[in-house]
């Protein structure tokens, strides 16, 4: 299973780990739409730092994913995109338009709260 973690109101962070086949993949986005209404997310993150093998089918599967989720009216946040992984990407015809993409969680994380109308402001000491 894939860690499903809400964060705060409206947003949840998926992580994208190990090997997918057809079942797996199919399972990842019946629980990750569910989770989304469960917990009525607006924005849904998605970390692929961790996937190590970027084929057709996994171009496929997160693309898959991603219309699945702005369907139900969530925004997607792509975090985990390295130098490599974006030209692996690129090569693989994967169209982020809609989705923001960052390389970091952390930045991720900035977008919502952007997104959100929050921001962080440093307290003096």
């Amino acid at each position: 299973m894939n860690p499903i973690i809400p964060v705060l109101e409206n947003i949840i962070v998926i992580l994208l780990i190990g090997k997918y086949d057809d079942r797996r993949a199919e399972e990842l986005i019946i629980r990750t739409l569910e989770i989304a209404k469960q917990y009525q997310a607006k924005f849904m993150v998605l970390g692929v730092a961790v996937l190590t093998e970027w084929n057709d089918y996994y171009i496929h599967m997160l693309d898959r994913l991603t219309n699945a989720v702005r369907l139900i009216g969530a925004s997607v946040i792509l975090v985990g995109i390295s130098p490599s992984l974006g030209v692996q990407l690129v090569h693989f015809a994967f169209d982020p338009e809609g989705i923001a993409c960052f390389s970091t969680l952390k930045h991720g994380i900035y977008y919502w709260l952007l997104m959100e109308g929050f921001s962080i402001i440093k307290n003096e000491k």
